[in-house]
């Protein structure tokens, strides 16, 4: 999927609830607080992973090591520079993370403050817009599909049936 793919699927999403709303007469499925046991850790995990697992960040994590941005960039030179300890993953330490930042020049100060505010906004910006995205798939669900009695594997059929009628079937390529 292109680079946009994701910003599109994030508008198709909030175009096809906020263009025809369902009628409020049905909002009362939101608020039904008739869970069965257990189900609200599937919905604390679905909105408290978000925007991704573990594993996934765990794969951005190395991706940025191996761009060799923000300390990915830097961590080698301020071991060989003696201001880092260096740090063996297959024995590792806590102590061989931590950095006197202060023994660093003020340019390397600034570049890791910069990273360190930039990975901040990107984590709360995507928390944000998968919080949002993930509370209107909740209430599209809650709405349209709780009255339903459809269940099993039948369930991701409805839910294409509900996008295909939205927005069409040219856009069903990426479901």
């Amino acid at each position: 999927m292109p680079r946009w793919g994701p910003g599109f699927l994030f508008l198709t999403t909030v175009y096809v609830f906020f263009v025809d709303p369902p009628p409020l007469s049905v909002a009362q499925y939101f608020v039904t607080f008739d869970m069965p046991s257990g189900s609200w850790l599937i919905i604390a995990g679905f909105l408290g992973l978000l925007p991704t697992g573990i594993d996934v960040s765990l794969q951005a994590s190395e991706w940025g090591k191996a761009k060799k941005v923000g300390m990915g960039r830097i961590r080698h030179t301020l071991e060989e520079m003696g201001l880092a300890q260096r740090f063996d993953p297959f024995a590792p330490k806590k102590e061989h993370l931590t950095i006197d930042t202060s023994r660093l020049s003020p340019h390397t100060q600034l570049y890791c403050q910069r990273w360190f505010t930039i990975g901040l906004w990107d984590f709360r910006l995507g928390h944000i817009v998968s919080f949002i995205i993930a509370c209107i798939f909740l209430i599209l669900a809650a709405i349209w599909m709780y009255p339903s009695s459809v269940e099993g594997q039948d369930v991701i059929g409805d839910i294409a049936r509900i996008f295909t009628e939205s927005v069409g079937n040219g856009l069903m390529i990426y479901f």
